[in-house]
Formats: structure tokens, C-alpha cells, sequence
């Protein structure tokens, strides 16, 4: 039958097959969808201090590439033997600029969804993104420091709404210390879970 329709449209075979476009369908689909990660972080370059805490952020989806969103950290510290080397051993008196909060609004784009084989089970989708904005760094110095930032991450999909999520991001602000205003870097890794809402998505495809 196929072959008469063909001829009755003056077509070849061969040209009729270029003409077929195949769409797969996306494995996970994050357009227009809301996220909501819950994790734990940590600070990467302790100083004086070390810190860690409780870490959340809401994202929404424009698109499979492009989402924006709030998040918020709240650190706890310990100090550092370094601390006590410099003020108990030398007698040098040192500031107090533990981390106390961080509230960034940032943007984020996908370049890349793939997919791996790991221990020789099925197929694991993944992506990978990077994310940036601005926001507020507290301190037991500065209140509320002019912060910006940039991470890079990746999320591991499980089913329809669930995503394993990990990022290292560095967050610029200034602080006042005793003897001058100098820059801080607080490089910071975090680890999380995230459901999407709704939860399952259906009839979406994905180049």
C-alpha cells in the first residue's frame, strides 16, 4: 500500500523517509514545574571557623533550560584549632566573623541532560547546571553584607519528582574587619533532595 501512495504523490522511498521526523520523549521533564530542595551544607574553605547547616531552596521552571529561584542557608560553627593556635599559644587577637545566615535570589540555565549506566544497572538521567544571583550574607560582624555568587551542579532524577541534587558555589561579600574591609570568599558544597511539583508530567517531548 505504502509503495502506491508514493508513486500517486510522485515521491521515492527514499526521499518519503527524510521527510520523517522521530521525537523522543524527554525522560524527565522539568519545564514549568516547581522544585523544592531540602539538603545539608557545608563550608569548603574553613578558616577560623568551621560551618554547616540546614540549606533550602525554591526553584521554578521557565523551561527545560532555564529556572529561578530563592534560597536560604542557615549556618552553625565550631571553631577552628587554627583559632586557638593563633590566640592561645601566640596571643594574637582574632575576629569574629563566623557565618550566621546567607539568602541569595539567583537564576540558573541547563546546558547539558545526559545519561549514565551506574553498577551495571539501567540507565540514570542527569544534568548538569550552572546558577548565579545576588543577595545577603549575615555575620557576627556584618548584619546583612551585598553578596554575590556562582555555582555550578547537578541533579540525578529518580522516577517523576524526585531528583538528587549537589552544587559547589562560591558567595563574594565584603566584611569589616578590625583592621580593614576585605573581600570573602565562602566556598560552599551542598547536597539535597528534591520533588518537583506536580508530580508527574505527562505528553511532554524534548528535543
Amino acid at each position: 500500500m505504502l509503495p502506491s501512495l508514493l508513486a500517486a504523490q510522485g515521491l521515492s522511498e527514499e526521499e518519503y523517509q527524510k521527510n520523517i521526523t522521530i521525537m523522543q520523549k524527554r525522560p524527565f521533564v522539568e519545564a514549568r514545574r516547581f522544585e523544592l530542595s531540602l539538603g545539608a551544607a557545608s563550608n569548603l574553605n574553613p578558616g577560623m571557623y568551621y560551618h554547616w547547616g540546614p540549606s533550602a531552596q525554591a526553584w521554578w521552571h521557565f523551561n527545560n533550560e532555564w529556572f529561578a529561584g530563592v534560597e536560604y542557608t542557615q549556618w552553625f560553627s565550631q571553631e577552628t584549632s587554627l583559632r586557638h593556635e593563633l590566640e592561645d599559644d601566640f596571643e594574637l587577637l582574632t575576629d569574629r566573623a563566623e557565618l550566621a545566615y546567607q539568602g541569595l535570589a539567583r537564576v540558573g540555565w541547563v546546558p547539558i541532560m545526559g545519561k549514565a549506566s551506574l553498577f551495571g544497572g539501567g540507565p540514570v538521567y542527569f544534568d548538569l547546571f550552572v546558577a548565579g544571583g545576588g543577595g545577603v550574607t549575615g555575620t557576627r560582624i556584618s548584619k546583612a553584607a551585598p553578596t554575590v555568587n556562582l555555582g555550578l551542579g547537578s541533579r540525578m532524577f529518580i522516577g517523576s519528582a524526585l531528583a538528587l541534587v549537589f552544587e559547589v558555589a562560591d558567595s563574594a561579600y565584603m566584611e569589616e574587619f578590625l583592621a580593614s574591609t576585605s573581600p570573602v570568599h565562602n566556598f560552599k558544597a551542598t547536597l539535597g533532595l528534591s520533588i518537583f511539583f506536580p508530580f508527574s508530567v505527562e505528553g511532554r517531548y524534548g528535543k
